[in-house]
C-alpha cells in the first residue's frame, strides 16, 4: 500500500461538516482519503511520502459536468456563430476528423489541459467514446463517456443498431475500470426521436448508467421540438419519460417555471456552461431558480470547439458574475457557493458525490494544490474569493487523481506533454491541408 501525507495546507474540503481547515493535513492511502484534519491532528500518521504545502490551498479537483474532449483538435475553426449554425458547420468537419483519425490527438490534448487546470473529472460526449475512455485510463484521468446517439448516421456513420452494439462493447471493456465510467449520451431531443430516447433510457436503467443529453440550449432546438411535438424541450423529455436522477441536462437555458418544477420534481441534474452559452448567444441559465428548488447543478466548460478551452477558474468567474447580474443581487452566488458548484456540486450532478467532490475520509483522493503566492493572489482575506476572482489555472501546482500524483510543480510525472502537443500540431496541419484541399508535409 502506498501513502502520501500532505501537511501545512489551507484545506478547502467542500465538505459541510468542516469546510476549511487552517494548517490542514490530508492522508492518502492508495486511492483513498484516509485522514483529514489539522497538521497537528495528523502528525502521528505514517506515510511513504510527506509533502509540505507551505500554506498553499489543497482542495478537491474540479468536476467538468459537460464537455466534448476530442473537439479540442478543431477549436478555432468555427467561430462567431449561433449554436444552430455551429452544428451545421462542425459536423462535416467532424466526419472528416473521424475518417482521418484526428480525434485521438484531441482527446489526449484535452485531458492534459484539464489536468493542468485542476480538472480531475469530466463528463464527455463525443463519437468513438472507447478511444477517450482508453486514453483516460492510460493517462490517469477520471472520465465519464459513452455512446452518442442520433436517429441518423451522423459524423461517424453509425446506425442506431450499431450504436447499441457499441454500448454493449463499452460495458464489457470498461465495466470494472476504477477510473472511467460508461454513460449513455443521446445528443438531444431534436436529433433523437421519442421511441429511440425511451430505448436508450431502458439501457441506462438496466445498466445503471448516466443519461447525458443536450436540452433547452438554443432557439433552433426549441422551435424544432415545439413544431414536432407541441412541447418545450424539457417538457418533451418529461413526456417521453427520460427525466430522473440519472439524467444530466447540458445547458438547460430555455426553461420556464413549469420546466424548472419538472426538473426539480424528477431529481434531474443540470450542467451549467456559462461561457459557451454566452459565446453562442444561446441565453442565460436560471441557476438561481434551480438552486432555490434544490436542483443539482454543476459547472461545465462545454467542448473545445464551442468555448475553446478548459479553464474552470474562468467558468467559475463567469458563473459568479453572470449570476449576480442576472439576479440583480450582488449578495447572490457567493464565492464559496461557486467553488461548491465546481467541486461537490458537479460530483452530485453526475451522481458521484459518494466518491469524489470533497476532501472527506473514505472518498477517492482526487485533489489539487493551488499556489496563492503570486502577486495577483495577494493579499488573501478569503480563499474562496481568491479562487473565484483572482486565481487562474497556472496557479495549480499539484494534481492527484485516484491517489496517484499526476502533476507535481506543474510537471507531469508520466505523460509526455511534448509528444501530446506535437501530435496535436500534426493533426492541426492535416486538418488545414484537408480543408484547403492540399496535402500536408
Amino acid at each position: 500500500m502506498s501513502s502520501t501525507l500532505f501537511t501545512h495546507g489551507l484545506v478547502i474540503t467542500s465538505d459541510g461538516s468542516r469546510p476549511v481547515i487552517e494548517d490542514g493535513a490530508v492522508l492518502v492511502e492508495d486511492a483513498t482519503i484516509a485522514g483529514v484534519g489539522s497538521t497537528t491532528e495528523l502528525r502521528g500518521s505514517v506515510a511513504d511520502r510527506v509533502i509540505d504545502l507551505g500554506g498553499r490551498i489543497l482542495m478537491p479537483g474540479f468536476v467538468n459536468t459537460h464537455t466534448h474532449l476530442a473537439g479540442t483538435i478543431t477549436r478555432g475553426l468555427v467561430e462567431d456563430v449561433t449554436t444552430g449554425e455551429y452544428l451545421e458547420k462542425i459536423w462535416p468537419i467532424e466526419a472528416l476528423g473521424i475518417a482521418n483519425g484526428w480525434f485521438n490527438a484531441g482527446e489526449r490534448l484535452a485531458m492534459a489541459e484539464h489536468l493542468l487546470a485542476g480538472i480531475t473529472t469530466a463528463n464527455d460526449m463525443f463519437f468513438d467514446p472507447a478511444s477517450a475512455l482508453r486514453n483516460a485510463s492510460e493517462i490517469g484521468f477520471r472520465l465519464l463517456a459513452g455512446t452518442v446517439y442520433l436517429d441518423f448516421p451522423g459524423p461517424d456513420g453509425l446506425s442506431p443498431e450499431q450504436r447499441s452494439a457499441e454500448l454493449a462493447g463499452l460495458l464489457v471493456e470498461f465495466g470494472t475500470d476504477p477510473l472511467v465510467q460508461v454513460t449513455t449520451a443521446p445528443h438531444g431531443g431534436y436529433t433523437v426521436g421519442p421511441g429511440h430516447l425511451q430505448a436508450i433510457w431502458r439501457d441506462a436503467e438496466a445498466n445503471d448508467l448516466l443519461f447525458h443529453i443536450h436540452a433547452a440550449e438554443s432557439k433552433e432546438e426549441d422551435a424544432t421540438i415545439r413544431e414536432r411535438y407541441g412541447h418545450r424541450p424539457v417538457e418533451h423529455l418529461g413526456a417521453v419519460g427520460v427525466l430522473g436522477e440519472r439524467t444530466v441536462l447540458a445547458h438547460a437555458i430555455r426553461l420556464d417555471d413549469s420546466d424548472l418544477d419538472l426538473v426539480a420534481d424528477t431529481g434531474t441534474a443540470v450542467a451549467h456552461c456559462p461561457i459557451s452559452n454566452l459565446k453562442t448567444v444561446s441565453g442565460i441559465c436560471r441557476v438561481d431558480d434551480m438552486l432555490s428548488r434544490r436542483i443539482r447543478v454543476g459547472l461545465g466548460t462545454d467542448g473545445g470547439t464551442a468555448s475553446n478551452d478548459y479553464d474552470m477558474f474562468a467558468v467559475m468567474r463567469a458563473a459568479a458574475t453572470l449570476g449576480k447580474y442576472s439576479t440583480q443581487r450582488p449578495q447572490s452566488f457567493t464565492a464559496r457557493e461557486i467553488v461548491g458548484l465546481a467541486t461537490i456540486g458537479g460530483a452530485s450532478a453526475l451522481g458521484m458525490d459518494d466518491r469524489i467532490g470533497s476532501i472527506t475520509e473514505g472518498k477517492r483522493a482526487d485533489m489539487i494544490v493551488v499556489d496563492t503566492s503570486a502577486p495577483h493572489n495577494v493579499p488573501m482575506f478569503d480563499p474562496f474569493t481568491t479562487l473565484v476572482y483572482q486565481a487562474g489555472r497556472t496557479d495549480v501546482t499539484h494534481v492527484m487523481v485516484h491517489g496517484r500524483l499526476l502533476i507535481e510543480r506543474r510537471v507531469f510525472a508520466d505523460l509526455d506533454t511534448e509528444a501530446v502537443v506535437a501530435e496535436a500540431v500534426k493533426a492541426g496541419r492535416d486538418i488545414t491541408a484537408e480543408l484547403s484541399g492540399r496535402d500536408s508535409d
